[in-house]
């Protein structure tokens, strides 16, 4: 793959795999958490996968019972992190904040502050990027379709801008506009992107939603969406149960590639791959203010043997302190998770010591 300033070789993709949940002829083995039968079921989460070990950021599922509680062994983690999110609110940094985390090997999860609604806004990129590979993989000549840039002034502004643009009137892959869409999140790219759905294929997006059971309306500014409700994106392309296995590991390498390194990534290890999307919104007042504030962070964490998806979203009145709000709950979780899965490994050891 190459990154900002190149363009995306996307036509060396195998994009032809049309099975979602397909019976793996080389077999595949069992996540489990630790759990007994006193366990209840509804907190059970037991998953079962191909270890081809061929692509690195997915894990395809081939059967899976999850939780459909929050599972009471990670809520002492949950509890450290709300009283994070309430030490944010008294020092003003936010103003709300909710949080979703799973374990994507066992599908253990919680969630702080569930019912609080936000503004997508560029998280769904995500969804754009998803339903022009869902094409690609029966015509995948739709990448390689070139289109003049213009410019459009309508575009919105963005806090967090590209570190790389667009060159006006030059023309660029689709694959290249994808490649800009969410390694910089380009609204410039986005707009060409929407123009080229709507004018070739105006049914596609709005299916995407509706596979991705995301809001109908399409709106991008509208009070619509829960940490946990995108969450569906990141677990449909970790377990390439949407798109084919390597379509899944493509989009998720973009992802990794992201140019914006503050919220989730700063808050782990340096050098840890860690694929997201942010998002950002604002509305200006008459006198040129800003008012209803949002940026969120949401991403797959890939702690080694146990990556985590993990999604921060926030309300406030100044976006560079919602940014470092989000980079120390992502800290706060790291810590948190890393102290975990070392006694719950440490543990795994003392019963199952190597031969």
């Amino acid at each position: 793959m190459k990154y900002p300033g190149k363009s995306l070789q996307w036509s060396g993709l195998v994009l032809g795999c049309a099975a979602v949940l397909a019976l793996a002829a080389w077999g595949g083995y069992w996540y489990g958490t630790r759990q007994t039968s006193s366990t209840p079921q509804s907190q059970r989460g037991v998953l079962l996968r191909t270890n081809t070990g061929e692509l690195p950021h997915i894990n395809p599922l081939l059967m899976c019972e999850v939780a459909t509680e929050e599972v009471t062994e990670l809520l002492p983690i949950k509890a450290v992190l709300e009283d994070r999110v309430a030490t944010l609110r008294r020092n003003r940094d936010i103003t709300q904040a909710s949080l979703y985390v799973r374990t994507l090997n066992s599908g253990r999860w919680f969630e702080i502050n569930p019912d609080e609604q936000y503004t997508p806004a560029s998280l769904l990129k995500t969804a754009m990027l998803m339903a022009y590979l869902r094409i690609a993989e029966m015509q995948p000549e739709i990448l390689n379709v070139s289109i003049p840039f213009v410019p459009k002034s309508a575009a919105t502004t963005a806090v967090v801008a590209p570190t790389t643009t667009l060159t006006p009137r030059q023309s660029y892959t689709i694959g290249t506009y994808l490649n800009q869409l969410i390694v910089e999140s380009d609204n410039q790219a986005l707009e060409v992107l929407r123009a080229y759905l709507a004018a070739h294929h105006p049914a596609a997006l709005a299916q995407t939603y509706k596979d991705l059971a995301l809001p109908t309306d399409n709106d991008p500014t509208a009070h619509s969406i829960t940490p946990r409700m995108y969450s569906r994106l990141f677990s449909l392309l970790y377990n390439a149960t949407y798109l084919g296995r390597e379509t899944s590991e493509a989009a998720i390498e973009l992802l990794i590639a992201s140019s914006y390194k503050k919220g989730l990534v700063a808050g782990v290890p340096a050098g840890m791959s860690v694929a997201h999307k942010f998002g950002e919104r604002a509305i200006a007042t008459p006198t040129g203010g800003l008012t209803e504030q949002e940026f969120h962070d949401c991403g797959i964490v890939y702690y080694p043997g146990h990556p985590y998806f993990i999604c921060v979203m926030t309300k406030g009145t100044d976006f560079t302190r919602m940014q470092q709000a989000i980079a120390d709950l992502s800290r706060t979780a790291y810590e948190q998770i890393d102290a975990y899965f070392l006694e719950q490994d440490a543990t795994a050891t003392k019963r199952f010591p190597s031969p």
